[in-house]
């Protein structure tokens, strides 16, 4: 029988993303009668021991832990005991080294190796991701090196899904829209709750630009003006060049 009501752990450094989090959880009870529950912490909230005794209660309950952007000797030391003292499935990125070194998703360990115990695909892919100079075009040589691998990697069993966790992370809290939240729920149920494999769909994170045009009538919002004015022309409202009031819509 499939657990149905499930504990996540989110811990971040200011809170920002808890009204999409508690968005996203009722997407999952309605499209997916999951109840979950979830235990929200900031930093800064964490002032006394109190405080940090209810994290340490939820975290011991949790059926994954989430962090993001935990630094500061007086956050990442009670963390790290905290998380040593559980099992539970965990994920931190953009955090203290001590902290990303204590992920834990399946058959992937962040834990620095000893020299040499790399083998196989996975260390020629780990020599791929290692700097070979500087500058901006290694950054990009990286960065679309990264892009192509995960392509490949989600469907791949064993460590290397498991690094395609860590690496989707990322995208789903970058983009941190309530679908993609949603999404970053689902994929971390499917790959880590026991019972639900294959049971609900694993869905990239959906990518926005950092500068777009939205119209509230359009189904999404447009990378380019020439997107912009096709999906205006297709509905009957071409766009007229330095005709006044013919942008209707918002640039953010």
């Amino acid at each position: 029988m499939l657990k149905k009501d499930l504990h996540f752990v989110y811990v971040t450094m200011d809170g920002g993303h808890n009204s999409a989090l508690r968005e996203a959880a009722g997407y999952l009870k309605r499209d997916y009668d999951i109840n979950m529950h979830l235990a929200l912490y900031s930093m800064p909230h964490l002032r006394d021991e109190s405080d940090w005794a209810r994290l340490e209660r939820d975290i011991h309950a949790a059926d994954f832990i989430y962090g993001c952007m935990i630094f500061g000797e007086e956050h990442v030391r009670p963390m790290e005991r905290i998380l040593d003292s559980v099992q539970t499935p965990t994920c931190f990125i953009t955090s203290n080294p001590a902290l990303i070194y204590r992920t834990r998703l399946g058959k992937l360990s962040l834990k620095p190796a000893p020299e040499g115990e790399e083998q196989g695909m996975f260390k020629r892919w780990m020599q791929r991701l290692r700097p070979k100079k500087s500058g901006k075009a290694e950054g990009h040589r990286q960065t679309q090196f990264i892009k192509n691998l995960t392509k490949y990697m989600k469907y791949m069993p064993g460590m290397m899904r498991d690094l395609h966790t860590f690496i989707a992370m990322h995208d789903y809290w970058i983009h941190s829209s309530p679908e993609n939240l949603k999404r970053q729920m689902l994929l971390l149920i499917e790959r880590y709750v026991p019972g639900y494999k294959g049971r609900l769909p694993v869905l990239d994170a959906i990518e926005y630009p950092d500068l777009a045009l939205y119209h509230p009538d359009a189904p999404e919002i447009f990378s380019d003006i020439d997107r912009y004015r096709q999906w205006r022309s297709q509905r009957g409202m071409p766009l007229s060049n330095g005709k006044p009031g013919a942008f209707v819509g918002s640039v953010g």
